[in-house]
Parts: C-alpha cells; structure tokens; sequence
C-alpha cells in the first residue's frame, strides 16, 4: 500500500466575507522513492492541480515528500511555498496551509 500524508487549506478575501476562488498547485521537489514498499515505487514529480471549493481545498490525500505550493487565485497574489508533508499528516490531523512553519504570519 503507497503510504499516504495530507493536506488541507482554507483562503478569505481580505473583508473576512468572501471565500477565494483559483486553483492549488502542489509539485514535489523531485521524484520520491519508497523502497520500502511492495513493489518498491519511484513516484514521479507531477504537479496536481486542485480547484477550491468555497474558498477551500478538499483534503488531498499525497505521498509523504517535499512539495512547493503554488497558488493561482483570482484577484489576489500568494508567493509559492515549500511544505514537508510526513506521516504525521494524517486524515485527522492534516498539515493545514495556515499553520506551515513558513506561512507568513500576522501579529
């Protein structure tokens, strides 16, 4: 079984009110390989484009690896990050965008 990490992520405009609208783009780094697995697995560096819905991203359900975010929302700009997803990154304790170490944070 290809073992799994996930992720989650919720946007607002700036007035609190509206929820963003675009696409999620989550790339690993580089091709990840399992050889701990059964048949060992090289998984290959495809991006995975997920739309939001209602200003968030379901749960995605990935490969434990290295991951730059990239973001196309409509009418607002968000520098792409990098995102260590582990098996601690699981379906009930998700690595939530909001809370990533390198997330810009407010005071």
């Amino acid at each position: 079984m290809t073992p799994r990490a996930y992720i989650v992520g919720t946007f607002i405009t700036p007035d609190g009110k509206t929820r963003a609208t675009g696409t999620i783009i989550v790339e690993p780094h580089g091709p990840t390989f399992l050889p701990d697995t059964t048949p060992p697995l090289i998984v290959l560096p495809r991006p995975i484009r997920v739309e939001l819905v209602d200003g968030a991203f379901p749960l995605l359900g990935l490969v434990p690896a290295r991951y730059r975010v990239r973001f196309r929302l409509q009418g607002a700009a968000m520098p792409a990050r990098d995102i260590e997803l582990t098996a601690a990154h699981t379906e009930v304790n998700p690595l939530d965008l909001a809370l990533a170490t390198n997330a810009p944070r407010t005071a």
